[in-house]
């Protein structure tokens, strides 16, 4: 486990696997001056051959859902490494605690929501948040969250009901000429594509 921070990243190649160094300098230019008492991680990786050759020495990054694949290429040769985060606790434990607190009206739940349902993760979380977000203000974007939500989890007629509270909502609250009808427009769309699914 390393703390968050800025770290410099060395390597002790090898022809079957790497050495590699995370140290808390990061003033070095090159190795002259590295000292092995500021190493915060050192942990060893097989080295495998590139699918391209490599001219320089290359370094990706590549993002997979709260964690990366962080990949050292040179020439022929290729080293990759897991580098994980505690995205998803850290996001679970904000959610629990907005559904925990007491409803306010400074607090915004859609967000969270909207995030849990582009995961298509703790569906039933976003489904509270957005419960909380119509408690203290309703509008078109948290019943488009709930439409999404119920669509995804199969449930068509209370996506519909979303739908309808939305036209029932932006008719009470209309908008200007131009963006009211746009909006009354979508929502007539989303509905006759909804009926479809019943």
């Amino acid at each position: 486990e390393v703390p968050a921070g800025k770290y410099s990243l060395f390597t002790i190649p090898g022809k079957k696997e790497w050495m590699i160094i995370l140290n808390a300098d990061t003033t070095l230019y090159g190795s002259p001056d590295y000292d092995t008492t500021k190493d915060v991680a050192r942990f060893r990786v097989p080295a495998g051959r590139s699918h391209r050759f490599y001219e320089a020495l290359t370094i990706d990054v590549d993002i997979i859902p709260d964690n990366a694949y962080l990949y050292i290429s040179w020439a022929n040769t290729q080293v990759r490494f897991l580098m994980e985060t505690s995205t998803e606790m850290e996001l679970l434990a904000h959610v629990d605690r907005l559904l925990q607190q007491p409803i306010t009206k400074d607090t915004e739940y859609g967000w969270p929501a909207e995030h849990l349902l582009l995961r298509r993760q703790y569906l039933a979380k976003a489904l509270a948040l957005t419960e909380r977000q119509l408690a203290v203000g309703e509008g078109t974007y948290v019943f488009s969250l709930r439409m999404q939500i119920f669509e995804y989890q199969g449930y068509p007629e209370k996506a519909l009901e979303s739908v309808q509270k939305a036209v029932v909502f932006r008719k009470a609250n209309p908008l200007d000429e131009k963006n009211q009808a746009w909006s009354l427009n979508y929502w007539a769309e989303q509905e006759k594509r909804i009926k479809g699914k019943l």
